[in-house]
C-alpha cells in the first residue's frame, strides 16, 4: 500500500502555515553547500505545500550565486530560493531577517553539513503544526561519510551530534538532553520571543566547533526557558 499523506489545502497569498527553510552557510565548502541545497530540493511534498528556502552567508561570488539559482530552477522545486548576505550574522541579525523576510510560521534550520531525508519537511510540519505548545522539534542524525569511521567513534559520536537523542519520540522539555544543534524546526513566534538568544558569543563569524552555528547552539534550551515545549521525533532523520 502507498503511504497515506494528507495536507490541508493552503492559499499561498494569505496562509502563513508553511515552512521557511534556513540554510546557514559557514564558509566551509561550496561543494557541501551545493549538495545540501540539492538535497533540500528533493523533498516529497504535496504540490501546493507552501514553503521557501533561504541561504544565509557572509558572501558568495556572483558566479556561484547564479549557478545555485540556475540549478534550483532546473530542479523544478516549487519553493522559491533567496540568498541573504550579511557581514556579521548573529542572533539579532537573524531575528531581524526572520521578522521582515521569512513568510511562514515555521522555520527549519540546517547547515551545509546537513542532508535531510526526503520526508523531513512533511513530518516536521505535521509534528509542530498539530501541537501548538511545541516551540521547537528535532530528530536523529546519521553519519554521512565515504570512509568507515574509526572504532572509537561509536563511543564518542554524541560529541559530534550523531545518533538518536532518545529511543522514543515525545515531549523532552523536562528531560536532561536537548535536541542536536544541527537540524530542527522552530515556531517563528518562539524563535522571535527568545530574548536569551542575544549573546555576544552567538557571533556567526566565531564558528569553530563541530560544524555548529553559534546562534543556534542550545536553541532548544533557550526556547524551553521562554516557556515553550521541546519535542523529539525519531522519524525526523538527517545525515551529516
Amino acid at each position: 500500500d502507498k503511504p497515506y499523506f494528507r495536507f490541508p489545502q493552503y492559499k499561498r497569498n494569505s496562509d502563513k502555515r508553511g515552512i521557511s527553510v534556513i540554510l546557514n552557510y559557514s564558509n566551509s565548502s561550496l561543494a557541501l553547500l551545493k549538495k545540501s541545497l540539492e538535497n533540500i530540493s528533493l523533498q516529497i511534498l504535496s504540490e501546493n505545500f507552501p514553503w521557501e528556502v533561504y541561504i544565509i552567508c557572509n558572501s558568495l561570488t556572483i558566479e556561484f550565486k547564479n549557478k545555485l539559482y540556475r540549478n534550483w530552477e532546473r530542479s523544478k522545486c516549487s519553493a522559491s530560493l533567496k540568498i541573504i548576505e550579511e557581514n556579521e550574522i548573529n542572533a539579532l541579525t537573524v531575528k531581524r531577517i526572520a521578522s521582515s523576510l521569512w513568510r511562514f510560521d515555521f522555520l527549519l534550520f540546517l547547515t551545509e553539513f546537513d542532508l535531510i531525508n526526503q520526508d523531513y519537511l512533511r513530518i516536521a510540519f505535521k509534528t509542530i503544526h498539530q501541537n501548538k505548545s511545541i516551540g521547537i522539534a528535532g530528530g536523529q542524525t546519521e553519519l554521512y561519510s565515504d570512509v568507515k569511521p574509526p572504532k572509537w567513534f561509536e563511543n564518542y559520536k554524541e560529541l559530534f551530534g550523531i545518533g538518536k537523542r532518545y529511543e522514543e519520540s515525545g515531549d523532552i522539555t523536562y528531560l536532561n538532553k536537548g535536541l542536536w544543534d544541527s537540524v530542527f524546526i522552530a515556531r517563528k513566534e518562539a524563535f522571535l520571543s527568545t530574548e536569551s538568544l542575544n549573546f555576544e558569543s552567538d557571533n556567526y563569524n566565531t564558528l569553530k566547533k563541530n560544524n555548529r552555528i553559534p546562534y543556534l547552539t542550545d536553541l532548544s534550551d533557550k526556547i524551553k526557558f521562554a516557556g515553550w515545549n521541546v519535542y523529539y521525533e525519531n522519524r525526523l532523520k538527517s545525515k551529516r
